[in-house]
């Protein structure tokens, strides 16, 4: 059986042999909250995987996360309008 590369065809599938990080890993990986990795991982902004009751998060997902670049200081504004108060 072959487990597709999710860099490859967007799958989300891991790489044999790929570390799996916890959330509070994927926190200071990320230098955030462990709330934010909660949060992204709802958005569907990070790619996670369950192995039993736990949350496990492949490394491919967080340096994809990284790569997505920066905000302007006006979508970062948006974004926490967004999130403190929906849609208004």
């Amino acid at each position: 059986m072959t487990i597709p590369n999710k860099n490859q065809n967007g799958s989300g599938y891991k790489q044999p042999g790929e570390p799996l990080y916890t959330k509070k890993e994927a926190a200071v990986y990320l230098k955030v909250s462990q709330r934010t990795v909660d949060r992204l991982r709802s958005r569907l902004d990070l790619v996670t995987h369950k192995v039993g009751n736990q949350v496990r998060i492949p490394e491919s997902s967080l340096l994809q996360m990284l790569g997505k670049g920066t905000m302007t200081q006006a979508e970062r504004n948006s974004l926490i309008q967004h999130e403190l108060y929906g849609d208004i």
